[in-house]
């Protein structure tokens, strides 16, 4: 007889134990349900290194700050947690997506087809157009103005007029050195007034520019056809936030990198002083959707840089 009840003992023990199968989803909800807000997602501070459904309940027993979830979970609930903990060892979730961080249906490079050889770069972002506008000066150097050219509140589509400072930008020697953040100059050189009409086409006007006012169409530059072009659009302002002072307007294209002197800033231009040199070559590996790393080489020496997108 004792032997009977010994042997019905072990039995119901062995159906008390496999009574609950352990269900990781189920455990799932009901740690995103309570206690991500405080330990995360992955969890982080304490669940992660529970090593059964016994050790998270002597957490809600122990830990003063825990006591409110005492008797909100029964045993099968923690197994059920402990299950979906266990399931991020053995097969961690996937680090979320990338997501781009493009800029407005307005970025770009704009030009005027009769002056080719001045341009500039626009960047939208939210109600605001960052212009990179370069131009010659009197030795034919590359002259940058920039300017934070806002539209009216709430204006973010492609039709709408934008207003704001122009400031003329200086700085140091780029290729073969250390760049010195430091040398970085910005001065107030007028004022810039960009008319959109779409998406591809506006009326740009400067003044107080080298005591000069004009108003010139621009268009959307077209750029060659290329092969089938990369599931991100990568056209945006790119910078080395460590290097504050120089950047990349990119419009998706590839080549060589090319180095150009043109004719004095004026009321008109003349794009047969525009010459165009090989200074190098330039490519872009994009480790992501909003950081790269820039390679380029120039006068035989190679070198690289990390970028990412400049959000503003």
């Amino acid at each position: 007889m004792n032997r009977l009840w010994a042997s019905v003992a072990v039995v119901i023990a062995s159906a008390l134990s496999s009574a609950h199968a352990a269900d990781a989803a189920h455990g799932s909800a009901l740690y995103h349900a309570v206690c991500v807000s405080c330990h995360g997602d992955p969890p982080l501070g304490g669940p992660e290194t529970a090593t059964s459904p016994a050790s998270l309940r002597n957490a809600l027993n122990t830990v003063s700050s825990m006591s409110f979830l005492r008797n909100m979970y029964s045993d099968a609930d923690l197994a059920d947690i402990f299950a979906w903990l266990q399931s991020l060892n053995t097969n961690p979730p996937p680090p979320p997506p990338v997501v781009a961080s493009i800029p407005g249906a307005l970025s770009g490079l704009w030009y005027n087809a009769g002056e080719s050889g001045w341009g500039v770069h626009f960047t939208q972002r939210g109600t605001n157009v960052f212009a990179a506008w370069y131009t010659y000066d009197t030795s034919g150097n590359p002259k940058w103005y920039v300017s934070t050219c806002a539209m009216p509140a709430g204006t973010t589509g492609t039709t709408g007029t934008c207003a704001g400072q122009l400031f003329e930008v200086t700085g140091p020697r780029f290729f073969g050195v250390i760049f010195d953040s430091r040398l970085v100059n910005a001065v107030a050189a007028g004022n810039l007034q960009v008319a959109f009409q779409n998406a591809d086409n506006a009326s740009m006007t400067y003044t107080g520019v080298a005591g000069q006012t004009r108003t010139v169409a621009i268009v959307r530059q077209p750029l060659a056809a290329g092969t089938t072009p990369p599931a991100v659009n990568y056209t945006d302002i790119w910078w080395n936030p460590n290097e504050s002072g120089w950047g990349i307007a990119a419009t998706q294209q590839s080549g060589d990198l090319l180095r150009t002197t043109g004719p004095a800033f004026g009321p008109t231009f003349n794009s047969s002083q525009v010459q165009v040199f090989t200074a190098g070559t330039v490519s872009v590996n994009f480790t992501d959707a909003n950081n790269g790393v820039l390679n380029y080489t120039v006068n035989g020496v190679p070198s690289s840089k990390l970028i990412t997108r400049q959000v503003f």
